[in-house]
């Protein structure tokens, strides 16, 4: 069974929620869902730089071997999926188990059928976090942009308040 692409979800089927690929740039590697793993914790254990804490002599790491977060979300999503199909293969030795009776061919079969089963649904599960992902950062930026308006608009009714009463101030001064 191999991994397909789908679109808007990453380089391999299905991905996690946190693979989605958004086109505005962000700092975040899915805006709104996770950020970014610390760069020190990347490779070694906690507050070590780099493989077996080594450096240089400017104190980088691994000379900007580091990977991409494409390259992070791809390899994550993969180990993930791969998860989840050990997984749905353990599940379905265990659902046949107990059946004595059938034959190795159609044990063989009905597990096929099960994680074939299985692994349907999860992409479908997988699908449904994504778009509801996408739904929610649509809302979010909908929702921001209308405060930036606001905001704008006090500050553009602010600075009409302090030139009016400037202009009260010098027009009382001169008179």
């Amino acid at each position: 069974m191999g991994l397909r692409p789908l679109a808007g979800v990453g380089d391999l089927l299905p991905a996690a929620p946190a693979q989605l690929r958004h086109p505005a740039h962000d700092p975040q590697r899915v805006p709104g869902v996770r950020s970014e793993p610390p760069r020190g914790l990347a490779h070694g254990q906690a507050g070590e730089p780099g493989p077996a804490g080594m450096t240089d002599a400017a104190g980088r790491t691994g000379h900007g071997t580091e990977p991409t977060g494409d390259m992070v979300n791809q390899v994550e999503g993969y180990l993930l999926w791969q998860a989840r199909i050990a997984e749905a293969e353990e599940r379905a030795r265990a659902f046949t188990e107990p059946l004595e009776w059938l034959t190795t061919a159609q044990r063989e079969q009905i597990e096929e059928h099960y994680v074939r089963d299985c692994l349907g649904r999860a992409k479908a599960d997988l699908q449904r976090v994504a778009d509801r992902c996408r739904a929610l950062r649509g809302e979010y930026e909908e929702r921001y942009r209308q405060l930036r308006a606001r905001c704008l608009a006090l500050l553009v009714a602010a600075l009409a308040v302090v030139a009016a009463a400037a202009l009260l101030a010098v027009a009382v001064a001169q008179s």
